[in-house]
């Protein structure tokens, strides 16, 4: 009997309506969060979850959706990623009901409960809590939600009242009211105490900045000194600080007012119980040679066109793929002058300073730009070099125009094919003109004539591709006249516009330690610190940018495409601009050329010995072939080829193994095995490798 009422019982859920529901909870503090009691994450939605199953007993079954928190944020406002998602479910009309465990869950404000509250209702959704009545659209039930909203608030307003009063509290007697503590300090229980390591670490900062130091060049004082930021362990285990100091952390800590022996809350300070790390006079002197640093931006965009650097923004790392920044290092000359060393400094190494495993790190500026001018210029004196640069650009656009090529090829067969069978019905037409079966024969010619539009269109868009495609492609004399113009050009404009001429021909520049090209300059190599350094810089220029140069006003397809220009450049670390070569590719010694007549290594086994290791290898390891191939490093089709010996009866196998001359190991190869595996008994294989081995070359 229980059974049929348990069978029963399920008949009757199933037969209820089902009212989808998303339960949404709240806390406003990780205090709360932490919280076993009621008002923690996991007891609102229990209480939530129970309240689903008890609507059975009302006749009514409601199956949940979605379960939406939102941890730790206050509910006077309704900038919550949880609210905003309910609000995005009950628009889309994912749900039929908002369950809370109370409304002050959902909000503690009126006007935006209230407007909560309507929003739901316009998209036909209930907002049902738990513990308070409502959910039905009744005049009783609104004004009793508008005394709970409105209760919410008074709570919440209260709570803030004295949250402010406690916190003035403490501020007055000296103590802290949370929060992270600043470096050199430490907290215990509100109270600021002094940690004196990193207590000297932020007074000799202030020392350096009063005694006329710039932020830039304390930080670089700090880093030369291995001085790292202050680490710090929070309650959950995280590690942070312990890195090298930036600008940012050094002028946060000389504008901090903490370090004279106060506490700042909304802009108004108070005495600190703790001891100050830095009296008050040096703290003010240090604020005002922070403030005599100078701002004025037009005097900096001056500085910075007299320190003129074309290449900037353009070039980068190939070690560590950051960006290079323009700098420069001064050198006092004999007469007592000062002069200026202009570099890009990889931006990666300058943060990470020693640490760095940048192998490129710094670059002479004014050697990369006098030499790319000389490539430039020697590329346009030299059509052989331009054509050589042209032949190793990539051929990604031309595997294109083949590909669409064919294309068009098949959209041409298919017109003539078309032409064909529109003949053979206007035929058919002629012949049976008036009729039924000839008027089906006409819709069928109207349907071919669209069929053949269409071809034509496609057609014509193809050829207008290729064609854009094939004006692309540089030509030789196209690229000497063009970087000829640019080399002169150069020279004679001033710095503004020799500016907006790099950024219209260069598209990117790629510094990597190394070259493949040969230094003739062999009396300048030396093994000690100042040996030559090779760089390979892969200079990215914009096609239409050459196009333009060489004296064409449009592009024909308008299209912003690249050409990769491959130099190779040598220098002296310590003396780049007396002692440097251009390489490649205009050199005629650059590159490492294989001497024609190469000889093969001689060799001293037969392919069989690797077939019977890499086997061992399989049974040994348990592998396939395919396995096999991913160990060795090979292809599956070298493997197959190498195993295929194993097919041999074990006679021949033996003769193979035996071999030791190179000139009859060369004669028994690959093509051989084929003749040799034709024989089916091991005696005529025996005799046919045999006669493989004495016949003459």
């Amino acid at each position: 009997m229980g059974k049929d009422i348990t069978v029963s019982t399920q008949k009757f859920e199933k037969a209820l309506k089902v009212t989808r529901v998303i339960i949404y909870a709240r806390v406003s503090s990780q205090k709360q969060l932490d919280n076993k009691e009621e008002d923690s994450i996991k007891s609102q939605i229990h209480c939530c979850r129970k309240f689903c199953k008890e609507m059975l007993r009302v006749g009514e079954r409601w199956e949940i959706v979605e379960i939406i928190s939102d941890d730790g944020r206050t509910g006077r406002n309704d900038k919550r990623d949880g609210i905003n998602r309910v609000r995005a479910h009950t628009s889309r009309g994912d749900a039929d009901v908002v369950l809370v465990y109370g409304l002050s869950r959902a909000f503690r404000n009126s006007r935006l409960g209230h407007e909560f509250d309507q929003a739901l209702q316009e998209n036909g959704v209930r907002l049902v809590s738990t513990t308070q009545p409502g959910g039905n659209d009744t005049p009783y039930e609104r004004f009793v939600r508008s005394i709970f909203w409105a209760l919410a608030e008074l709570t919440s307003n209260i709570i803030a009242d004295d949250v402010r009063r406690s916190i003035l509290t403490r501020l007055e007697k000296g103590l802290t009211h949370g929060g992270v503590p600043k470096p050199g300090y430490a907290i215990e229980k509100g109270r600021l105490y002094i940690v004196p390591e990193d207590a000297k670490v932020v007074f000799h900062i202030f020392e350096m900045a009063v005694n006329g130091m710039t932020p830039m060049e304390i930080v670089n004082d700090l880093n030369e000194r291995k001085i790292r930021t202050r680490q710090r362990i929070s309650n959950k285990g995280k590690v942070t600080g312990g890195k090298r100091f930036r600008i940012e952390h050094v002028l946060t800590i000389l504008r901090d007012p903490t370090y004279k022996g106060v506490i700042v809350h909304d802009g108004v300070e108070y005495p600190s119980a703790a001891e100050s790390i830095v009296p008050e006079a040096v703290w003010s002197k240090a604020q005002v040679a922070l403030d005599r640093r100078p701002k004025n931006k037009e005097a900096i965009v001056q500085k910075r066109d007299k320190n003129f650097m074309p290449l900037k923004g353009k070039i980068r790392c190939g070690c560590c793929h950051s960006a290079m920044k323009p700098t420069f290092s001064t050198k006092r000359r004999p007469d007592g002058s000062m002069e200026k060393y202009f570099y890009y400094l990889c931006s990666k190494h300058e943060k990470q300073g020693d640490e760095s495993t940048c192998t490129i790190r710094r670059i002479p500026a004014r050697l990369l730009e006098k030499l790319l001018l000389e490539a430039f210029g020697e590329i346009a004196a030299n059509p052989e070099v331009a054509k050589r640069l042209i032949d190793k650009a990539p051929k990604t656009k031309s595997s294109k125009i083949r590909r669409l090529s064919k294309e068009r090829q098949a959209i041409r067969t298919q017109l003539k094919e078309l032409d064909a069978e529109v003949e053979r019905v206007t035929d058919k037409v002629l012949n049976m003109a008036g009729t039924a079966v000839g008027k089906n024969l006409k819709d069928r010619i109207d349907a071919l004539t669209e069929r053949k539009n269409e071809l034509v269109s496609e057609e014509i868009r193809l050829n207008k591709e290729i064609d854009a495609l094939k004006s692309d492609l540089l030509a030789p004399k196209k690229l000497q006249h063009a970087l000829a113009h640019f080399a002169e050009a150069v020279k004679c404009l001033p710095e503004e516009e020799q500016r907006e001429l790099y950024k219209l021909l260069f598209k990117s520049i790629i510094v990597n330690e190394g070259g493949q090209a040969k230094d003739p300059i062999d009396e300048n190599a030396r093994r000690t610190r100042e040996s030559r350094r090779h760089l390979s810089v892969e200079v990215r220029l914009r096609t239409e940018a050459i196009q333009t140069l060489f004296g064409e006003t449009e592009t024909t397809g308008g299209r912003k495409s690249g050409f990769t220009l491959s130099i190779e450049i040598a220098h002296c670390r310590k003396k780049p601009m007396e002692n440097c070569a251009l390489l490649s590719p205009v050199h005629k010694e650059c590159g490492h050329k294989a001497p024609k007549n190469r000889k093969r290594p001689k060799k001293t086994e037969h392919e069989i010995h690797r077939a019977i290791r890499w086997k061992k290898e399989m049974e040994r390891c348990n592998l396939d072939q395919i396995g096999l191939a991913k160990k060795v490093g090979y292809s599956k089709v070298a493997v197959t080829h190498v195993m295929n010996w194993l097919k041999l009866s074990a006679g021949a196998q033996s003769i193979l193994l035996k071999l030791s001359e190179p000139s009859q190991i060369r004669k028994v190869s690959r093509k051989a095995r084929s003749r040799i595996l034709k024989k089916q008994t091991e005696s005529a294989q025996i005799e046919m490798i045999q006669k493989i081995i004495l016949a003459k070359q």
